[in-house]
């Protein structure tokens, strides 16, 4: 969750590979909240066992300019900027601004990144009582994967050879761009009771391509030639969309000389993905014992002679939560309460190519459905 609004983890929901969400950088963050236990129902999806909730900054009462350089062995070098001012005399118009530049090196100079965010917010009061805030991000990570790792020898050891050997191809690439919009308006009634809406628009779009070499069936004897792994260099073509509308009322009320606390929320979510994937044979599909990145030539990807695979799939849910947080002792609370949910899951996906053969047919896909309602009380002690 991102201020307590509904966002799926990356790879949560469906292959990492053919998804394009990702964590935007931590610097945009103010805070990171681990929920753990039934306290996790009530914030973002409404996951049972626990939820992680991300605080994103805000703007400062007071003026700041916070500038940061880091340094690695690596030769990685990253820069921030956190900028927050009012911008007026009045105080009740605030904003702040986040900067995040990376770039550098990783074990092996064949692995590099690029990687930049920009993050702006403004906050205004609109009356005593309520307040508005505005904000958008834009991400850009582009870096170099090494998924395989390194191969074995004949009898499972270590090659021996430097960690800082790289075994893809110097045309592997990650490339991902992510567009965030959001906005949160709050009013307080009084001291005690308060509510908040929640809007959240999320855009992720990414572009995967690599090949990577592998030892023979039997392992690497320290001799052979190596293998393109599949024979094939890969090519994903990702995009995903998610909305998300959370609200909620909460307040405090005395009884028994003890303060206690209930909360009503209704959540919305909908998030859309789409993959294109393809394989493109690599010939030969050999490369030498000494072998470098750049003896693996990439392909016409555009051919699409070894597979042409398509997904789509959405995932909706709705949901209200009505709970109560009860004193019964200045430091033991319980927690009751309870969560409906209404889930739905759709899926697609075709090949118009199978290693070669193009005879199948992408006017039958394969379909999933899934439908679910589901009421899940909690208590808990804290």
């Amino acid at each position: 969750a991102e201020d307590g609004a509904s966002t799926y983890a990356p790879g949560a929901m469906g292959n990492a590979f053919r998804v394009s969400t990702y964590v935007s950088d931590l610097a945009i963050y103010d805070q990171i909240q681990v929920l753990r236990g039934p306290s996790g129902l009530i914030q973002g999806t409404g996951e049972p066992g626990g939820t992680i909730n991300m605080i994103r900054k805000k703007p400062t009462k007071d003026n700041q300019y916070n500038f940061q350089t880091t340094l690695s062995s690596w030769g990685a070098v990253r820069q921030t900027a956190d900028l927050s001012r009012q911008l007026n005399e009045q105080g009740t118009l605030r904003g702040r601004a986040v900067l995040v530049g990376d770039a550098g090196h990783g074990y092996s100079s064949d692995i590099d990144k690029r990687n930049g965010t920009i993050y702006a917010v403004v906050e205004a009061d609109l009356a005593a009582s309520t307040k508005i805030d505005v904000g958008a991000m834009y991400g850009y990570n582009k870096y170099t994967p090494d998924v395989w790792g390194f191969p074995l020898t004949t009898d499972g050891k270590d090659t021996g050879l430097s960690r800082k050997k790289y075994f893809g191809a110097d045309w592997n690439e990650y490339k991902t761009k992510k567009s965030n919009v959001f906005a949160e308006l709050s009013h307080a009634f009084n001291e005690n009771w308060k509510a908040d809406l929640k809007l959240n628009y999320t855009k992720t779009t990414s572009k995967n391509k690599f090949a990577f070499v592998s030892a023979p069936s039997t392992g690497w004897d320290g001799v052979s030639d190596f293998r393109i792994n599949g024979g094939t260099g890969s090519f994903y073509d990702n995009t995903a969309d998610e909305y998300s509308i959370d609200s909620k009322v909460s307040g405090k009320f005395h009884l028994l000389e003890r303060t206690h606390e209930v909360f009503l929320g209704a959540s919305w979510h909908k998030s859309k993905f789409k993959s294109d994937y393809s394989a493109t044979y690599i010939s030969p599909s050999t490369v030498p014992a000494n072998f470098s990145p750049k003896d693996i030539a990439e392909p016409d990807w555009s051919v699409k002679d070894a597979q042409d695979h398509n997904f789509r799939f959405s995932y909706y849910e709705a949901a209200f939560n009505l709970g109560a947080r009860l004193e019964l002792t200045k430091t033991v609370h319980a927690l009751l309460g309870g969560r409906y949910t209404h889930y739905d899951y759709d899926s697609w996906s075709w090949y118009t190519v199978w290693y070669g053969d193009d005879s199948p047919d992408p006017g039958n896909p394969y379909t999933s459905t899934y439908r679910k309602n589901k009421f899940i009380p909690y208590a808990g002690l804290t």
